[in-house]
């Protein structure tokens, strides 16, 4: 409920950019480092039916967040671990409702959380390869607030933490071809599902590959296929 209103439907657009720089040192020939900056822009619209038609346009706002993170390598059996941190980033952008009679700004809340990834790969066989990773995001932290006068602010997410699990394995066929397959699970108990969440456990498998043309060419290309559950 948006402070009293039952909403009967809802409807959003939300278009998001970003910029991201990186750099990496080379702390020995295992070890390495690796920083950034990643500059965000998001703006969008939102239909919400509840009294009346409630249209709330999202003024453009950026934010910037840091990445930071470690990797530990070993070239002959084509090991490497990783392990990388990103910061949250918080946009307080203006919020325009009309349609009800009337047009007031108010400021909006939209989060992105902190998040934490462990990616692994290694060497299984000979021109194979076994890789993975764990992505866990604060998403509880992470919450969207609408302002409206004469409404007031109200928060509009229901989010709880989230982890995500891959795993998969690339095969190089040839000289020039190679290709992967990969599985991913994001499972939930479904509680956080509202109505910018509209679905809750979903599985994605994955299928790609990669062509050498020469010359330092390649023409890569997949197919994702996602499941979910409400």
């Amino acid at each position: 409920d948006f402070v009293g209103l039952p909403f009967q439907s809802l409807t959003a657009n939300l278009s998001a950019k970003a910029l991201t720089a990186m750099g990496k040192y080379q702390i020995n020939d295992r070890v390495s480092a690796y920083g950034g900056l990643k500059y965000q822009t998001v703006s969008g619209t939102a239909d919400l039916t509840a009294v009346g038609a409630a249209n709330l346009a999202i003024s453009s706002d950026s934010a910037v967040s840091f990445i930071v993170g470690a990797a530990y390598e070993i070239p002959d059996i084509a090991l490497r671990v990783s392990a990388t941190y990103e910061s949250a980033a918080k946009f307080t952008p203006d919020v325009l409702l009309a349609d009800l009679g009337f047009a007031n700004t108010g400021p909006g809340e939209i989060n992105t959380p902190d998040a934490f990834l462990l990616e692994f790969q290694s060497g299984i066989a000979p021109n194979t390869l076994l890789f993975g990773s764990i992505r866990h995001a604060k998403w509880g932290d992470a919450p969207v607030l609408l302002s409206a006068v004469p409404f007031g602010s109200a928060e509009v997410s229901d989010f709880s933490d989230s982890t995500t699990y891959s795993i998969g394995v690339g095969r190089k066929f040839s000289e020039k071809f190679s290709g992967s397959l990969s599985l991913t699970h994001a499972p939930s108990d479904c509680t956080d599902v509202s109505l910018l969440a509209p679905t809750c456990n979903n599985n994605t498998l994955s299928v790609g590959g990669k062509y050498s043309v020469g010359n330092g060419v390649d023409i890569s290309g997949g197919v994702s296929f996602r499941k979910y559950s409400t």
